[in-house]
């Protein structure tokens, strides 16, 4: 798929302002940052590698940077295309003193080759991703994680429940695509007015190589896939 970058940057820096006011996205955020405080303490190294796709300005990371309750050092790297959301996202982490240890990559998350010089992660993120994943697309996308992760990471993701897309039943087949695909569930959750899904599993297949060309998944935004 051939992206308008110019619309692309538009239309999903607008869509970041709706944290402001939106319940249901605060409250997916709220979910997302605690899966992810719980995942990271429950990883055994001392340092965990996080590795977030479509990361977006990585305030959920953020938020459980600053929480203070995660007990494991943090390195990061969050791949996102939109630049001044990159922008944003690294101005917000240096101000917090964090910048040492979260990159941000200005960088296509659909192709393998944004990926090819980065360690293997404890933690992968996959947070309003799969609502804008066409179907045929997302047992790929699962599939192509097990490439990101060392064996016993963690993977946090979520998946809006709007009726118009069916969202539930797409979040029950997510669901069992990653049980099928070397994945134990840790947590589910709803968040509070039943808007997001949010999930956490743990890889529990070999290490695999990830390949260095071609194209994970096709991202478009929910109003092309339905």
């Amino acid at each position: 798929m051939s992206i308008n970058k110019k619309e692309y940057a538009v239309g999903w820096q607008s869509w970041h302002e709706n944290y402001r006011n939106s319940l249901p996205l605060r409250a997916r955020l709220e979910e997302v940052s605690q899966q992810v405080t719980d995942a990271i303490n429950a990883i055994e190294s001392p340092r965990v590698h996080v590795l977030s796709l479509c990361s977006g300005d990585g305030r959920d990371l953020l938020k459980v940077l600053l929480s203070g309750n995660t007990n494991k050092a943090v390195d990061a790297t969050l791949i996102e295309l939109d630049p001044i959301l990159v922008e944003q996202g690294r101005e917000a982490f240096a101000e917090h003193g964090f910048s040492d240890f979260v990159q941000f990559r200005c960088a296509d998350a659909t192709l393998f080759s944004s990926y090819q010089d980065l360690p293997k992660a404890e933690l992968v993120m996959v947070c309003g991703v799969f609502g804008n994943v066409r179907a045929n697309h997302v047992e790929r996308l699962i599939f192509s994680l097990k490439g990101f992760c060392s064996p016993g990471a963690r993977v946090v993701w979520t998946r809006s429940l709007n009726e118009f897309d069916d969202g539930e039943a797409a979040a029950q087949r997510i669901r069992c695509c990653f049980k099928d695909t070397g994945f134990r569930e840790a947590a589910f959750k709803r968040t509070p007015e039943g808007t997001f899904a949010v999930g956490s599993l743990i890889y529990e297949g070999e290490q695999e190589r990830l390949p260095s060309t071609g194209q994970m998944f096709e991202f478009s935004a929910f109003w092309d896939v339905h």
